[in-house]
């Protein structure tokens, strides 16, 4: 009987215990490591006997929930190099950026000749409600149902509610620029 490793809870402890250890599991001619961020290192490091959850499917990438502490997402689309979501979460976690999940670590293959890609992603949970564009999508759909005027200074019906939300994104999006300006060797 075949099956997909994601499914299987001894894949998640497996990066758990490689993040927790940084490991190196040596595969025929290839590495597989594990590189957790300090944070992870100081703060997480006891995770393992927790719940597992596997969220509804995705388009591209496989997400699994540790304790609704952690998101373990696998990648399945694979490309040389460290992912982007990977190299820019570690940036913003190393320091201390709070408007984004912090990165607990990444699963890398490391090939023969040396080149490295990145195979899953480990980031703290964050509790929501759906995301953003969504959010919006809907609000905008209520305008037009309600017969709500979109106008600023509609109070709490039209784009009220929603004006509060850019203001918040835009701060936080601000804040993120201000960080990755900051002074660095990368």
């Amino acid at each position: 009987l075949l099956t997909d490793a994601f499914a299987s809870p001894v894949l998640a402890r497996t990066i758990l215990d490689g993040l927790r250890g940084q490991k190196r599991i040596r595969i025929g001619d290839r590495e597989i490591q594990f590189h957790p961020t300090d944070h992870f290192l100081e703060s997480q490091g006891d995770l393992g006997s927790e719940s597992l959850e596997w969220p509804a499917a995705e388009q591209t990438n496989s997400t699994l929930a540790v304790g609704r502490k952690m998101m373990i997402k696998l990648l399945r689309r694979l490309s040389a190099g460290r992912h982007p979501e990977g190299e820019m979460s570690r940036f913003l976690t190393d320091r201390g950026f709070d408007g984004t999940p912090p990165l607990f670590g990444e699963m890398l293959r490391i090939g023969p000749d040396g080149e490295t890609v990145t195979v899953a992603i480990a980031q703290g949970y964050v509790f929501n409600q759906g995301d953003g564009w969504q959010w919006t999508l809907d609000r905008l759909s209520r305008i037009v149902d309600e017969g709500s005027t979109p106008f600023p200074g509609a109070g709490q019906d039209g784009m009220g509610q929603y004006l509060v939300f850019a203001r918040q994104a835009g701060r936080r999006i601000g804040q993120m620029h201000r960080v990755l300006a900051e002074p660095s060797d990368d």
